[in-house]
C-alpha cells in the first residue's frame, strides 16, 4: 500500500479572479488582453522560492501586474468583501459558503501548491493521503500568536470537500493535527 503525506500551508488555496483587472487597468494605462482573463491567485504566498524572478520574467506585462497585486486583489474581493482579517477566518468562511453552495463554488476554487501532489499520486494509484494541518492556541504565555492566525484547519475541510468531488471519493484524506504544544516550524518537535 502506498501513500502520500503532505502539509498544507496558505500557499495551497488559489482563488479565481473573473476579470478583478479592470481596476489595474485604469491605474496603470494598459491595455493587455491579459488583464481581461480569469485568473487563479493563492491566497498566500510568501516565500522567495529561487526561481520566481526567472518565471516573472516570463510573464506579459499584463500577467506580471496580476502577479504583483495578488495580494491587493485578494484583500479587496475576499478579505474585504467577507469582512473577515486573517487567513484562518478566510478559509472557514470559504468553507461555509463551499458547503451551502458546492456548486457555485467548485469551480472557483483550486488545491494551489498541493494540486500537482495529488493529482500525482491518484495516477499512481495512491489512494490514502495524510494532510497535515494546524490549529494552534491563540495566546502562548499570555500573549498572541502570530501562528493561529494562518492555521489550517478550515483549509483542510475546503480542500478536502474539493478533492472528494474533483475525484469521485477515490481518495481518502486523513487529517493529522499538528498538536497545540508543537510549533508548525519546529522540525525536531514534529518529529520527536
Amino acid at each position: 500500500m502506498t501513500i502520500l503525506i503532505a502539509n498544507i500551508g496558505t500557499s495551497d488555496l488559489a482563488l479565481k479572479f473573473n476579470e478583478p483587472l479592470k481596476q489595474i487597468q485604469l491605474e496603470t494605462s494598459t491595455s493587455d488582453k491579459d488583464l481581461q482573463q480569469d485568473y487563479f491567485l493563492p491566497v498566500g504566498f510568501d516565500r522567495n522560492e529561487p526561481n520566481l524572478k526567472e518565471a516573472e520574467s516570463q510573464l506579459s506585462t499584463g500577467e506580471l501586474l496580476v502577479w504583483q497585486k495578488r495580494y491587493q486583489l485578494v484583500k479587496e474581493q475576499y478579505y474585504q468583501i467577507w469582512k473577515v482579517n486573517t487567513f484562518r477566518e478566510l478559509t472557514k468562511c470559504l468553507w461555509e459558503k463551499y458547503t451551502e453552495s458546492p456548486q457555485e463554488w467548485h469551480d472557483c476554487i483550486r488545491p494551489g501548491r498541493l494540486w500537482g501532489v495529488v493529482k500525482e499520486a491518484v495516477e499512481a494509484s495512491v489512494r490514502d493521503i495524510y494532510i497535515f494541518l494546524t490549529d494552534q492556541l491563540r495566546e502562548v504565555n499570555g500573549e498572541k500568536n502570530q501562528g493561529a492566525d494562518s492555521d489550517t484547519i478550515y483549509l483542510f475541510e475546503v480542500l478536502n470537500s474539493w478533492l472528494e468531488r474533483e475525484f469521485n471519493n477515490k481518495i481518502n484524506l486523513h487529517k493529522v493535527v499538528i498538536p497545540q504544544l508543537i510549533s508548525p516550524i519546529d522540525q525536531d518537535g514534529l518529529f520527536g
